[in-house]
């Protein structure tokens, strides 16, 4: 599993904003929930989702996105943490998050209607998620692609500070180039980081759990 991190010091060194540091997406859980409302949801989880307990390390993400209707479960109330990610749900919860709450689609995948907010706002180029791909894994480079363009949007800026990082990812010379300032990016501000090995593996598919942590980090 790949880390989740903090920000560290090293960023807060790069004259970033404090409202900068808090993107839209935990923004509005902040405005939509109180403190109460956020313990309920960790409770209400846990009762949900059967496969879920109150000390796994992703439950305050899913916790709010589930507060969000960001993400559900299963029809046999798993939430199943472990598997991967899909194209569609992935940009499903990302759209929710910053405020758009697509229907689902009719006569097709139940996915298209994110996928066109996505597009309209820049976050997915035309057709770059065809219709019928959408059940495919999304990868870290597909997700580190999609996050940093959602932080763009939402009007964060970045400036050539985020190659320091460039001596941090082992394999950063292997990143394709039509990759490497996203994951540089997403890297800069904590959201997507390294395995152990130093390594960031691009190509590795994500699961629901790490997918829901990086669209909802701290």
């Amino acid at each position: 599993m790949a880390c989740i991190r903090k920000k560290s010091k090293i960023q807060k060194c790069k004259g970033l904003s404090s409202l900068k540091k808090i993107i839209a997406f935990t923004l509005i859980f902040t405005l939509l929930f109180t403190t109460q409302a956020f313990a309920m949801s960790i409770t209400d989880t846990v009762q949900k989702f059967s496969d879920v307990k109150a000390n796994d390390w992703f439950i305050n993400t899913v916790a709010k996105l589930v507060g969000m209707n960001g993400i559900g479960g299963y029809p046999d109330g798993t939430f199943r943490p472990n598997e991967v990610m899909q194209r569609g749900a992935f940009t499903k919860i990302l759209i929710a998050t910053m405020g758009y709450h697509e229907g689902m689609g009719e006569n097709e995948h139940w996915a298209m209607n994110n996928v066109r907010r996505a597009e309209q706002l820049g976050i997915l180029d035309k057709n770059e998620f065809p219709e019928s791909t959408l059940d495919n894994p999304i990868t870290r480079y597909e997700a580190a692609k999609m996050l940093a363009r959602a932080l763009e949007v939402q009007g964060e800026t970045f400036d050539n500070s985020i190659y320091d990082y460039t001596s941090m990812i082992k394999d950063y010379n292997s990143i394709p180039a039509k990759y490497k300032e996203y994951v540089l990016k997403v890297f800069s501000k904590g959201i997507i980081v390294g395995y152990p090995d130093g390594t960031f593996k691009g190509n590795n598919k994500l699961t629901r759990a790490e997918g829901s942590s990086m669209i909802l980090y701290d």
